[in-house]
């Protein structure tokens, strides 16, 4: 039996393709761990910035979702809903291209250009049906 560290991730609604990862390229949102010490709405600007070269505001959450990474790793995500905020787009290496889509489109892409395409789906559905967080749900004790 394998045992794998609990991972948390924060992502926001801005799809990149990522080359970097094993599924191949794939649209994802940007992503990734949260720093020890760092704070989840803290972590999603950080990582967006990485990714994408831009300045977020966040403005909700779309929830917190958890699910098992294709590497078998479990994964809980707190997904955020921003807007930018200034930046340009200077993808980071591993991501070769971005693009604006609605929540309609994500739904009906083909299951094999998303990265975790039922994580992608759920959190589309959820923005789709307003099911958002105030950032007040969100508490940080130092």
């Amino acid at each position: 039996m394998n045992h794998y560290s609990n991972i948390l991730v924060a992502s926001t609604s801005i799809m990149i393709k990522e080359s970097k990862n094993t599924a191949g390229p794939a649209w994802n949102f940007p992503s990734g761990r949260i720093e020890p010490g760092e704070d989840i709405i803290t972590a999603a600007r950080r990582e967006s910035r990485e990714e994408t070269g831009l300045n977020i505001e966040i403005l909700e959450s779309a929830g917190f979702f958890q699910f098992t990474s294709r590497t078998g790793h479990p994964v809980f995500m707190f997904h955020f809903i921003a807007e930018i905020a200034g930046g340009s787009i200077e993808l980071e290496e591993g991501m070769t291209e971005y693009s604006w889509f609605t929540v309609r489109e994500i739904l009906d892409m083909d299951e094999s250009m998303l990265r975790e395409p039922g994580v992608i789906r759920q959190i589309a559905n959820s923005i789709l049906q307003h099911k958002s967080f105030p950032l007040s749900f969100f508490q940080n004790i130092s």
